[in-house]
């Protein structure tokens, strides 16, 4: 028998998750448990639904004092939010990926033989979901009992944590090459899964709310990049032609078939709260890593998930100084483990196609840090929750969040190298 659920800091086990987790329990082969709920993150670590900590407590296997923690990723239970983002989308995508998507990615590595070792396993798992209620909620693996944890993300990651970011996605990206070539009915089907949650006519961009949330975050760049360039200057002009017609740009580089034939499953939201790290003994050196909420996940080119992640987790100084070196760990991890999964990467996705691909999709790091940017470089107390989304009190927000000197250097850095390396 389960004990009552302890709930803690206002935490709550809504509706049938209090069942859904004491399943996970048995199949863990708990007895006797005890249950402990708590937040499982802080104010502007998490943007979109709620996140729970739960522990398990009891006897497992016939040993007393054993236990377990898991994270319970909850959508909210205000049908005004959730209509706000279109939520239940965002949701309905990423249980897609944990429940079908990465099932086959495990499938394919199995197949091939892969060594345990060398597989793939960046993604924590998926224990249960609950679809009662109308909603959607995720309980997954936690994996800070392991010694993963967040970065911060105000100060930007540096090279090392960057150069196994683009090692980690270069072997996610390897998956959808080796299936196109092996399997290709199979990644069909797991595309047509994959939801573009952000760009295209049904996408949040195009909500009255996407719309009026991007023209704040547009004419708030618009104007504080005037305290770093010159309105007349190279680099105003083409920041201001980039987002004139910033929903047809963004859909073009969003989408899976403008990438075609080199289009791959993404995890679409690669920034550094989304990613833990885990650090070597006694140093901050990055060992390992964790990749978190695949809601945004899509199927384009693979350097959406690039050009997101460098242009809005780094400052201008880490891609200035290694941005090469980091290319060349992305790719060279792609062309290693598509290998081991049985293709060739000279002829899947060669050298000169990826540069293409650079030179091509690389402004979608421009369109991300439009969306994203003021989120990103917030201090705690100045970020915005989900329960500011669709309420004209964002404006306020949005606007003390984009005049911080982070947001300043940052953005100035991104549309520089934008210009500067001919992107946009």
């Amino acid at each position: 028998m389960a004990a009552p659920v302890e709930e803690h800091s206002g935490a709550q086990l809504r509706g049938n998750l209090r069942a859904v987790v004491e399943g996970v329990a048995r199949r863990e082969r708990f007895t006797d448990i005890e249950v402990e709920v708590g937040r499982a993150s802080s104010k502007g670590d998490n943007y979109i639904g709620e996140l729970l900590r739960v522990r398990l407590k009891g006897r497992r296997d016939g040993e007393e004092g054993q236990g377990m923690s898991l994270v319970v990723k909850l959508i909210p239970d205000s049908e005004a939010k959730r209509e706000a983002l279109d939520m239940d989308s965002f949701f309905d995508n990423e249980l897609f990926v944990y429940s079908e998507v990465m099932p086959a990615f495990q499938s394919l590595q199995e197949d091939r033989r892969v060594p345990e070792a060398e597989r793939f396993g960046a993604v924590p798992k998926l224990l249960a979901c609950d679809r009662s209620e109308g909603g959607v909620s995720l309980v997954l693996e936690d994996m800070s009992p392991r010694g993963y944890r967040m970065a911060d993300r105000l100060k930007g990651l540096d090279s090392a944590h960057c150069s196994l970011v683009m090692k980690e996605l270069g072997r996610f990206h390897a998956f959808s090459f080796a299936l196109r070539d092996q399997r290709p009915e199979e990644l069909q089907r797991l595309r047509s899964g994959v939801t573009e949650t952000l760009f295209g006519p049904r996408a949040h961009f195009s909500s009255e709310q996407g719309k009026a949330s991007l023209k704040q975050n547009i004419d708030q760049a618009s104007s504080t990049m005037l305290k770093r360039f010159p309105l007349e200057s190279e680099y105003m002009e083409r920041f201001r032609r980039f987002c004139s017609d910033f929903n047809k740009r963004g859909e073009a580089v969003a989408s899976g078939e403008a990438a075609e034939p080199c289009a791959v499953i993404c995890h679409g939201d690669c920034w550094t709260n989304n990613i833990l790290f885990k650090y070597s003994e006694g140093d901050e050196t990055p060992e390992a890593l964790c990749l978190l909420d695949l809601q945004l996940s899509r199927y384009s080119s693979p350097v959406t998930d690039i050009a997101y992640f460098l242009y809005c987790c780094t400052e201008g100084t880490v891609r200035r100084e290694a941005y090469k070196s980091l290319l060349s760990d992305y790719y060279n991890s792609f062309s290693q483990f598509l290998r081991k999964l049985g293709s060739d990467p000279e002829k899947m996705f060669p050298y000169s196609a990826f540069k293409e691909h650079l030179s091509k999709f690389s402004q979608f790091g421009l369109a991300m840090a439009l969306v994203a940017m003021p989120l990103f470089t917030a201090a705690s107390e100045d970020t915005l929750g989900v329960e500011h989304f669709g309420k004209e009190t964002a404006d306020e927000a949005f606007s003390k969040v984009a005049c911080n000197e982070r947001y300043l250097r940052r953005m100035g850095d991104v549309i520089e190298d934008m210009v500067d390396w001919n992107l946009i």
